[in-house]
């Protein structure tokens, strides 16, 4: 399973710096959640997708059988 937070974020229009913001977060962070330097708490995941109109969903890429699949 693969996050795809920074795709979600610019696929719905937003950048990071916005979406930090809007968390009360340093920018860094949301970098390092997108980079897996830093773990990310299904809560957080839950706020980050409400900001920016996407649901959990759309944070993940899951793998079947050597098959990508998208939520």
């Amino acid at each position: 399973m693969k996050l795809r937070i920074g795709e979600a974020i610019k696929e719905n229009g937003f950048t990071n710096r916005q979406v930090a913001k809007a968390l009360g977060e340093d920018e860094n962070n949301i970098s390092r959640y997108i980079h897996g330097r830093r773990k990310i708490t299904l809560l957080k995941a839950a706020e980050i997708a409400d900001i920016i109109g996407c649901s959990l969903d759309d944070l993940v890429e899951r793998e079947h059988n050597n098959r990508k699949t998208f939520l």
